[in-house]
């Protein structure tokens, strides 16, 4: 009984492991599609001040609906994710009996 519930605390610890990974990937996803419609309106606006776009330029706005549309549903996506695997992280902490204090240990007795 005690060998399969440290394999499975194992298992546990391997798996919250693998989802802080996904959490991280997800909010650096999340942060760049933000960051890049902010570059995205920045850049249209600097050419429209400066000429080189036509104000009201039909193409242009197309293309920024678009592109704009695109990066809400990377960000939407990944923050989704993001929640999905802060909820499974905590389920299993709840199942195996895990907690914060045991992540960070079993993450710094694997550093040393």
């Amino acid at each position: 009984m005690g060998r399969n519930m440290s394999q499975r605390k194992a298992k546990a610890y391997q798996d919250i492991e693998r989802l802080k990974a996904n959490r991280r990937k997800d909010l650096i996803k999340c942060a760049a599609a933000l960051a890049a419609i902010v570059v995205l309106v920045t850049v249209k606006l600097g050419l429209e001040t400066s000429g080189i776009l036509e104000v009201g330029n039909m193409a242009v706005g197309a293309a920024m609906m678009m592109a704009g549309i695109g990066l809400a549903i990377l960000g939407g996506t990944s923050s989704v994710d993001f929640t999905r695997s802060g909820n499974e992280i905590r389920g299993i902490q709840a199942s195996v009996g895990i907690t914060k204090q045991d992540i960070k240990d079993y993450e710094q007795a694997k550093r040393e």
